[in-house]
């Protein structure tokens, strides 16, 4: 989860973040008090619940929406069992 200046994003992969692959992201419509209070989870891998709306536009530029966004948690990242 991205919680940057120009909008709050989920991607799909960490990858998709660093390059700048939109497409592979959903739009996160959330209000100033849950921007706030998901503010220390910024980039960090996280499960939520929300519902999901399509794409609305070719002109947007994520492939779809999370809105009414009920909870968030951070994933606890196991490391490689094959290391």
């Amino acid at each position: 989860m991205v919680l940057d200046f120009e909008g709050e994003r989920l991607y799909l992969h960490e990858e998709d973040y660093q390059v700048g692959l939109y497409m592979n992201s959903l739009y996160l419509a959330l209000s100033p008090a849950q921007r706030e209070q998901y503010k220390a989870m910024d980039k960090h891998y996280v499960t939520l619940e929300a519902f999901f709306h399509g794409r609305r536009s070719a002109e947007d530029d994520f492939a779809g929406e999370l809105w009414d966004v009920r909870e968030v948690t951070v994933m606890n990242r196991r490391s490689d069992s094959r290391r």
